[in-house]
């Protein structure tokens, strides 16, 4: 009687973040394409709305007037979470370097902003879940679909032991500047 085979099953190919920048810079995706490497997958992005516009600019704005010059404010930009996640999140407080061995990693992210309308499945879900495993120590959520802002702290392990939630007329400071009272209004544009 011949041996029975284990059965095998196809595996996705999983992309390195060397790879995924390769393939950017070989013109592979466009200027106009909105795509992320999470986990090895190249993931399609979907196209923002006009609060989510909004949105990011008054964030921006607010933490450029209040900032004296502590951080830098890292719009769009890539985050190397590990070999193979690279997101791009809304906001970043970065240190303030005038050059760059490398892009940011999680220990030097003071605060990472998720702007979430039609992704907030995901942001709450993969995302944050990504974000605590590289250690991002403090991840906000902007929820436009219930106009709150939702917080994660003290990532452990694959979540944040830290979870708070702040509705229009309240304030939160961000961790590394407990100075700064950020009001949730001053974040969320109106309907």
């Amino acid at each position: 009687m011949p041996a029975v085979q284990p059965q095998t099953f196809p595996q996705p190919f999983r992309f390195s973040v060397e790879e995924y920048n390769k393939m950017g810079e070989a013109g592979i995706f466009g200027p106009e394409d909105r795509v992320e490497l999470l986990d090895g997958e190249i993931l399609i992005m979907s196209p923002i709305g006009l609060r989510h516009i909004l949105a990011v600019t008054w964030i921006v704005d607010w933490f450029g007037d209040h900032g004296r010059k502590r951080y830098s404010i890292s719009p769009g930009n890539p985050v190397f979470l590990h070999d193979y996640s690279e997101p791009q999140p809304d906001i970043m407080l970065v240190p303030r370097v005038r050059r760059m061995a490398h892009k940011s990693r999680p220990n030097e992210v003071f605060l990472l902003v998720e702007v979430s309308e039609s992704s907030l499945s995901f942001d709450r879900g993969r995302k944050r879940k990504a974000y605590a495993q590289a250690g991002v120590r403090e991840y906000w959520i902007v929820n436009l679909e219930e106009d709150v802002l939702q917080v994660f702290r003290q990532p452990e392990g694959e979540n944040y032991a830290v979870t708070l939630r702040f509705a229009l007329g309240e304030s939160v400071s961000p961790l590394a500047f407990e100075d700064l009272m950020v009001p949730v209004a001053e974040i969320i544009p109106p309907r």
